[in-house]
């Protein structure tokens, strides 16, 4: 009987703590666009256009910048202060698509705590 009721209160857990989460993001649209570990800067994400959002997993409190990839000069679009589990979103972001394949590549880049590992999810 204990096992039956264990099994029942993760299997509670999981759907309370799941499905609120990403139906968030299903019901708002969001694609998902890759994501990265990283200390300094994020790997590159690429977006279409319109809105961009990511979401600090794991890693210390403080400013987190995105910037817009190009080879000759990058692009800053802005900051946001994030803590675990909180996203930045940036709205119509469509100025920055550029290139042969129109999209923009996005990466975060943190001054802070750089010996610390953060983990980001993209979203566009």
């Amino acid at each position: 009987m204990r096992k039956i009721s264990a099994a029942l209160l993760a299997l509670t857990l999981t759907v309370t703590l799941f499905i609120p989460f990403s139906s968030a993001f299903a019901s708002g649209g969001w694609d998902y666009v890759g994501h990265s570990t990283f200390r300094e800067y994020t790997g590159v994400a690429e977006s279409t256009g319109g809105d961009f959002m990511f979401v600090l997993n794991a890693g210390p409190s403080g400013w987190y910048h995105l910037w817009e990839d190009d080879p000759a000069v990058n692009d800053y679009v802005g900051k946001k202060y994030l803590s675990h589990g909180e996203s930045a979103i940036f709205r119509n972001i469509g100025g920055f698509v550029d290139g042969s394949n129109d999209e923009a590549e996005f990466f975060v880049k943190k001054h802070h705590n750089q010996n610390t590992k953060s983990y980001m999810i993209f979203f566009d």
